[in-house]
């Protein structure tokens, strides 16, 4: 996981929560601040990209007057996996 701020307490206690499935090499969490893009890709094969923070707001789990308006796409095209993933390796290396 790539992100740019420390997550919230939320969202920690649940990666603790989780911590005897996310561990190295599996999962690894280093920060960029500038990194403001939302994407998740699975095993190479589908990909998610889009405008939602991965927050209670973002996500739509707030209350209907505190939901943020957002947009996303979730496809299986190999160039748009390949391109996006290029982007996150390259970020994830300090590039």
């Amino acid at each position: 996981m790539l992100h740019a701020t420390r997550p919230s307490r939320a969202f920690r206690a649940e990666l603790s929560a989780r911590a005897a499935h996310l561990r190295s090499p599996r999962f690894q969490m280093r920060a960029c601040p500038r990194v403001h893009l939302k994407l998740v890709a699975i095993d190479g094969a589908l990909l998610y990209l889009g405008s939602a923070n991965f927050t209670g707001a973002g996500l739509g789990a707030k209350g209907d007057g505190r939901r943020n308006f957002e947009l996303g796409i979730l496809t299986d095209d190999d160039w748009m996996l390949d391109v996006a993933q290029q982007r996150f390796d390259f970020l994830w290396r300090g590039g």
